[in-house]
């Protein structure tokens, strides 16, 4: 469990990594005849790049994510490989993640919350139960405070103990 923060953030500094260097390459290699070439061998390659990357990752390829990955490609396309776009589709992927990640935690967290609850809701059906008690005399039946959804007055006799 310790090393789980450390694995997330490893993961995202390999991304932004190989997609800043890749983004500089095809800036640079834009300017000599031979790297527009490369540029775009590189503009193909690296949406399977990604993809791998993330699966290698186990960062779960939704289909939001495709498209955003894919899009990167129509936007270097677009820009003629001049402006590549590979930092801001991981930049996209991580909040993605982290924003479904943070849904996931809670959710959990609610969950525990619900299974951590000791006693049964004090409304069911509509009603607000009466509030039971550990040591409630047996020998003095009670008449339930709620009649047909209606709480009944109470007489000053048949004040229950928990009431004072």
């Amino acid at each position: 469990m310790a090393n789980q923060p450390q694995k997330r953030t490893f993961r995202w500094i390999v991304l932004y990594s190989l997609t800043g260097l890749v983004d500089a390459a095809q800036i640079v290699m834009d300017f000599f005849v031979v790297g527009i070439a490369v540029s775009e061998a590189l503009e193909a390659v690296m949406p399977f790049v990604i993809a791998g990357l993330c699966l290698l990752f186990k960062i779960k390829l939704t289909f939001v994510r495709g498209l955003v990955i894919v899009g990167g490609v129509a936007a270097d396309a677009i820009t003629g490989g001049l402006a590549p776009f590979w930092v801001a589709v991981i930049l996209f992927l991580h909040r993605d993640v982290n924003k479904e990640e943070a849904g996931l935690a809670a959710q959990k967290g609610q969950d525990e919350q619900m299974q951590n609850r000791g006693r049964a809701p004090l409304n069911q059906g509509g009603v607000r139960q009466p509030v039971q008690e550990i040591e409630e005399s047996k020998s003095t039946p009670r008449q339930p405070l709620n009649v047909d959804g209606m709480r009944q007055p109470v007489m000053r006799g048949d004040i229950p103990t928990h009431l004072n």
